[in-house]
């Protein structure tokens, strides 16, 4: 097993950038797929978020980089946010190397891009629904990419961008090299591996290690009407640095961050209907402590790469246990510890996530402490060691890259209340 970067054979630049960030060790995505893409095999990699999947693509990538007139390496990413930190993270690892590196996305300006892309530019990262804009624009040429990524490949698929992915590819040489990453591998993203990927080798971390063990996982059992108050309660009972709060749906997300800026918790939401400038506006507040509390669709919180979240809530659970995965791993990263809680339909549900097991796998006990049918399971995550001020270590181990009213206890003694009054009074009268 590699224990260190230098036994992978990089270019000195290469390791010189990764140490001086503070890296030491391969984690185990990229101990397994760093050698096998720098033979030029096609690879599939299977691993959860926050594992360091980024740099297992990108090292291999820069260190065969050779000058050359149009993109020699392309990288597909279902979000904006995604793109742009994995783009930011080529810079800092290639910063020795004069490699030019460009994200393209929906929700900005075509000219820009088109601009630096007949400049010229050495690796395009991007999102599917841009890329092929660009393609049809005539202003991105693929005839000479070497390498072809395809990261976060099940998200891609659960986002509709399938069939873009799949034009993509039918317009890069044959001869690429092709990298699949992906949490999981459902039966159309194995069809596309099989007609795009040539004798694929295969690097998993098997499902026994999804969950993060730097990571506590909590279930709390409330009534739906009484998720507000506990989530409150939560945060002026625990040492709560910063939180990501998972909710259903867009208006979920804005209804329940006005709801936490009225309880005096600084929060925002996040969600596909925001602009690029917007979004980039909230997650600055966010980075820079301006904001405690973000709260998010899942899709909206694809490729967020942010460091010290201590807690992530899961205010409503997922039909996926493995999009609880993914989620979780917003927090404890990059070898820190976190702490996620989750709210899901039964108490059932909420172990379950919390195993890693769906409806097909074992069933836990329910927890102690379910009050019934109704009751709503409240769960979540932070890092074991977690506690605001926690300061990062010096020494790394593997590179991760970086509005309506709610209903709380009291609301519902003032409705109670309010109606035995109005009943008294009619039996009076």
């Amino acid at each position: 097993m590699t224990t260190d970067f230098s036994s992978l054979n990089l270019r000195d630049e290469i390791l010189q950038a990764i140490t001086e960030l503070g890296y030491t060790e391969p984690t185990p995505i990229q101990a397994g797929m760093i050698p096998l893409m720098l033979t030029g095999a096609d690879v599939i990699g299977q691993a959860q978020t926050g594992t360091g999947k980024t740099a297992a693509f990108a090292l291999p990538i820069l260190h065969n980089f050779t000058p050359q007139k149009n993109p020699q390496a392309l990288i597909l990413a279902p979000t904006r946010e995604l793109a742009l930190q994995v783009a930011n993270s080529i810079n800092e690892y290639g910063k020795g190397m004069r490699v030019r590196v460009l994200a393209v996305y929906g929700g900005q300006p075509y000219s820009p891009q088109i601009n630096a892309l007949r400049r010229g530019v050495d690796i395009v990262v991007g999102a599917p629904g841009r890329l092929n804009d660009l393609l049809e624009r005539g202003a991105l040429r693929l005839n000479e990419i070497k390498t072809l990524v395809l990261d976060e490949a099940d998200e891609m698929l659960n986002m509709g961008f399938i069939e873009d992915v799949e034009k993509i590819l039918s317009t890069t040489p044959p001869g690429r090299q092709t990298a699949l990453f992906s949490a999981t591998l459902p039966a159309r993203i194995r069809a596309l591996a099989d007609r795009f990927m040539r004798d694929p080798q295969a690097v998993t971390i098997k499902r026994a290690t999804l969950t993060l063990a730097s990571t506590e996982q909590r279930c709390c059992l409330v009534h739906e009407s009484d998720k507000l108050s506990a989530l409150t309660r939560l945060f002026e009972t625990e040492p709560i640095h910063s939180a990501l709060i998972f909710a259903r749906t867009r208006a979920e997300t804005a209804a329940l961050a006005n709801e936490l800026v009225l309880r005096g918790i600084p929060a925002e939401a996040i969600h596909g209907d925001l602009d690029q400038h917007a979004r980039e506006r909230v997650l600055g507040r966010f980075r820079s402590n301006q904001l405690k509390v973000l709260v998010a669709t899942d899709v909206a919180a694809r490729g967020l790469d942010i460091e010290n979240i201590s807690h992530v809530f899961n205010y409503h659970l997922p039909d996926d246990a493995e999009v609880y995965v993914h989620r979780i791993g917003r927090t404890g990263r990059a070898g820190r510890s976190g702490v996620p809680h989750a709210r899901g339909r039964s108490a059932d549900e909420a172990a379950r996530h919390q195993d890693g097991t769906s409806d097909q796998g074992r069933h836990p006990q329910t927890p102690r402490g379910q009050t019934g049918r109704d009751s709503q399971s409240l769960a979540g995550t932070r890092p074991l060691q977690a506690r605001t001020g926690d300061r990062q270590p010096t020494r790394r181990r593997g590179i991760r890259s970086r509005r309506h009213r709610g209903r709380g206890l009291e609301d519902g003694a003032r409705r109670r209340e309010a109606a035995s009054h109005r009943g008294s009074r009619r039996s009076n009268g």
